[in-house]
């Protein structure tokens, strides 16, 4: 869902700063879910900026296909939310071996582990920080990505399993 909780109004003044300063090398930056509650200024912010000159789209309701469209196609992925119950989105990128910037709040922490970057919620320069670097370091961002690939990730059955051992 696209919400107040997911951080979408700090996330998108970090990529009007980030087009600032990149112009036309800035990456699109893609919302996926829908429409959320609590949003008014993200939406205003929006429209005022043509979408930020068209280097941010949203999709609304992304189907399974277009999920795994935009999961293999991206740079990176993004989940900078204040409070997440688990965070699906950051095990469906590292299953796609893409690296991610994730908020180091809630439960996200225990479902990247190592393998996320990640950032204060609160913080609009440490989340336009690891933005930039994931960006401009193809080096990094493909490190990043080659660990990801190397490691173990949880399937869903182990994740059940150790749900119901709990």
């Amino acid at each position: 869902t696209i919400e107040s909780r997911k951080n979408v109004w700090t996330l998108a003044r970090v990529w009007l700063s980030l087009l600032e300063e990149l112009k036309d090398a800035t990456p699109r930056l893609v919302f996926a879910g829908k429409h959320g509650w609590l949003k008014e200024d993200f939406d205003d912010v929006m429209r005022s900026s043509g979408n930020a000159g068209g280097f941010v789209r949203i999709v609304e309701r992304p189907d399974d296909h277009e999920l795994e469209y935009l999961y293999r196609n991206c740079l990176f992925s993004v989940c900078v939310s204040y409070y997440e119950g688990w965070g699906l989105p950051i095990g469906e990128s590292l299953w796609f071996g893409k690296p991610v910037l994730a908020s180091n709040s809630s439960s996200l922490p225990e479902v990247g582990g190592d393998l996320v970057d990640y950032a204060d919620p609160n913080s609009f320069d440490q989340i336009r920080e690891k933005a930039l670097r994931l960006i401009v370091d193809a080096p990094y961002r493909a490190s990043r990505a080659d660990q990801i690939r190397n490691a173990k990730l949880r399937r869903w059955d182990e994740v059940a399993d150790e749900l119901w051992s709990i």
